[in-house]
């Protein structure tokens, strides 16, 4: 274990925190929505009211553009119709107006730029020990303390489920970025999480630590993901509660304006230290995208392949796997535990045989 380049990477760690200080994001947060519905108002007026587009408001009530001087009850609307119409446009306006697209937009175009360099250097075979601990402490610094929690692959998919339930929104844009977040997954494994996550950084950076290292079964840690998927899903539909967003550990990148209570606090401390011991447990436990991208992994085009030939049947990648990833590709199972493209078993593998590509040979496994 390299422990040299740890005092290295705490050091850009600590001066990401410290540079975190001078920014001035804050968690992402909407203002209260406040109706204005003038039951003997035009429809026009209404949407005026509420700072609204009346084209916007009129398709939402599902009117043609003539009807939009006549009043609820001339259009044959009744209130609470308006008032539902009307909070799902303000909703969307908010959560438009809370954005800052050139930040975002800038940020995906550097994720798409660390895609493509970790997938090179894994197709290439130059992955070290020691240009994962500074890929590590960058992408935590760019991509966490730099740019701030949001967006992130957790954030997208999750945000998307609550505001469906909670508000029977859909923000168009959250739904490409999940898609372009998809697609990373497709084209190069879990690259997209191994190199460019924020928080799956910290998290990998800390099991660096020597310590004890445990390897949870992937039937366990992929039971516990799907029930906090699925308990994502029910309190968001049934009574528009949002649990993770209480104790999203993604909001510790926001320093200057820490939104984490107690209870959030407690619960990214314990991640954090359990990292110590078992490989990103955030990501392999809890992470609504991990379970996405874990789906869309099993068909993604650039993986690790294993050569039959010339396989020494060591199973060294099984054991410096940190996952079961490794394990279910050498015995060819059909679908494997997450792999985060850390690219230890092609770095440790003594016969060289196993490759990040698309395509197995006949000779090679899966």
């Amino acid at each position: 274990m390299p422990v040299k380049y740890l005092n290295k990477t705490a050091a850009i760690v600590f001066l990401a925190i410290m540079l975190s200080l001078f920014r001035s994001a804050g968690a992402e947060s909407q203002d209260k929505i406040v109706l204005q519905v003038d039951t003997t108002g035009t429809i026009a007026k209404i949407a005026e009211d509420n700072g609204l587009a009346t084209e916007k408001l009129l398709k939402g009530l599902k009117l043609r553009p003539d009807q939009s001087q006549q009043t609820m009850s001339q259009a044959g609307i009744p209130l609470d119709k308006v008032q539902k119409a009307v909070r799902k446009l303000k909703v969307l306006q908010a959560t438009e107006k809370a954005k800052d697209w050139k930040q975002i937009v800038s940020k995906f175009g550097l994720w798409i730029l660390a895609l493509a360099a970790a997938t090179l250097l894994l197709v290439r075979k130059k992955v070290s020990t020691k240009l994962r601990l500074f890929w590590l402490a960058g992408t935590a610094l760019l991509f966490g303390f730099i740019y701030g929690s949001d967006p992130n692959p957790m954030g997208t998919i999750k945000d998307a489920i609550v505001l469906l339930g909670k508000e029977g929104v859909v923000f168009p844009p959250r739904m490409v970025a999940a898609v372009v977040f998809l697609l990373m997954v497709f084209v190069s494994n879990k690259a997209i999480c191994g190199w460019g996550c924020h928080f799956g950084a910290l998290q990998d950076l800390l099991h660096f630590i020597p310590f004890k290292k445990f390897k949870l079964p992937f039937w366990l840690t992929n039971c516990i993901r799907v029930a906090v998927f699925g308990s994502v899903v029910l309190l968001a539909f049934a009574w528009g509660l949002d649990w993770v967003g209480e104790i999203d550990p993604f909001k510790l990148f926001n320093v200057s304006n820490w939104a984490l209570g107690l209870a959030g606090m407690i619960f990214a401390a314990s991640i954090l230290m359990l990292s110590l011991f078992f490989y990103r447990p955030w990501c392999q436990l809890f992470c609504p995208f991990g379970l996405a991208g874990w789906l869309v992994e099993q068909i993604s085009l650039l993986r690790p392949r294993i050569g039959r030939e010339g396989c020494l049947k060591c199973q060294k990648c099984v054991g410096v796997c940190p996952t079961q990833a490794m394990k279910g590709i050498y015995h060819d199972k059909k679908f494997r535990a997450d792999c985060f493209a850390c690219g230890q078993c092609i770095s440790q593998c003594p016969a060289q045989v196993i490759n990040w590509k698309h395509q197995s040979s006949r000779k090679e496994l899966k």
